[in-house]
């Protein structure tokens, strides 16, 4: 099994599972690629499939990707198989997809500026983010 680590009152495996191949993102100049990992990977219950899979086999316990409906729904359906919990690292995107989750990039990055500014003012958080998304921080 993959050892964890403790970070604050969660246990995360050391290997996390990357979500590339399940929404059809390739590094590969080819759309072909994209395709058939769109077509394979269309359905959250296959998705699923690999995450028990991981958890089960060798321990795996988190994932990380943008806020995805397909990853959100396979998370739901790990859970509810394994009667584990599956940790979703949940990066900042400007897609909007999840219901019931802060999607909004704007939202999520001003709530993490003001944990780190508590006394900036909201015109300074909007543009310190905005500064940032211009220069690709």
């Amino acid at each position: 099994m993959i050892p964890k680590i403790s970070i604050e009152n969660l246990e995360l495996s050391k290997i996390i599972c990357g979500t590339n191949q399940f929404v059809g993102i390739t590094h590969r100049a080819n759309p072909i690629d994209m395709l058939i990992h769109l077509r394979r990977f269309k359905d959250p219950k296959t998705v699923a499939k690999f995450m028990i899979h991981l958890l089960q086999e060798h321990g795996v316990n988190c994932c990380i990707s943008s806020p995805r409906e397909k990853i959100f729904n396979a998370l739901k359906i790990t859970e509810n198989e394994t009667g584990e919990k599956y940790h979703w690292i949940c990066s900042p995107s400007e897609r909007k997809t999840v219901k019931n989750l802060a999607s909004d990039i704007l939202k999520q990055s001003i709530g993490v500026l003001r944990k780190m500014f508590p006394c900036a003012s909201l015109i300074d958080l909007i543009r310190t983010r905005q500064s940032i998304k211009k220069n690709s921080l």
